[in-house]
Parts: structure tokens; C-alpha cells; sequence
């Protein structure tokens, strides 16, 4: 293979990563989504330490750790759920008509 060709070859593969992050590109309303998902998942987590803070060296330590375990778990599930509506939320707004779309 020529130099040329290997050239043309990274171009083209470099045009195609440029291209398809184009088309993903977040809306102002999937970011804010996806930072309250983040906020939200951090107060879990901050709710869940406290709770086995509070509970460091009493009987009812074990069951603490399975109450934070659950929060960690609730928090991680309401996450994901928020990303995956903000992602569909972008996929929508992607697909209606320029106009429709709201601006940034």
C-alpha cells in the first residue's frame, strides 16, 4: 500500500470519528438531565455513608450496611434511569424538524 493510501485511509477513518461525535452532540437539556442524574446519585451516596457512619461500632452495624447498600443501589438504578430518558430525550429532539428544535 502506498503512502497515499494509507493516508487516505486514516483521513477517511479520522472523518468518520469526527462525524459520528458530531451527531451525538448533547443538548443543553440532556446535559442538564444527566447532572441532576450525577447529583442525585451523590446524595445517595452521601445519605448512605452517613448511615453506616452512624451506625460504626453498635450492634446495628450490619443492618447498616445493608440499609446503605440498598441506598447506594436505589441511587445507582435512579442514575441510570435519568441518563437513559435524557439520551432518548436527545434522540428525540435530534429527529424533529430544525426548526422545532430548541436552541442552545
Amino acid at each position: 500500500m502506498t503512502k497515499f493510501a494509507k493516508f487516505l485511509g486514516i483521513a477517511s477513518s479520522i472523518a468518520l470519528a469526527l462525524g459520528v461525535a458530531a451527531c451525538h452532540k448533547e443538548t443543553t437539556a440532556e446535559k442538564q438531565v444527566k447532572a441532576q442524574a450525577d447529583a442525585i446519585d451523590k446524595g445517595y451516596e452521601a445519605d448512605a455513608k452517613m448511615v453506616e457512619a452512624n451506625a460504626k461500632g453498635t450492634a446495628g452495624e450490619k443492618a447498616a450496611e445493608k440499609q446503605a447498600d440498598a441506598l447506594r443501589d436505589k441511587g445507582d438504578a435512579v442514575e441510570d434511569h435519568l441518563k437513559k430518558e435524557a439520551d432518548e430525550l436527545g434522540k428525540d429532539t435530534r429527529n424533529m424538524p430544525k426548526a422545532d428544535q430548541p436552541k442552545n
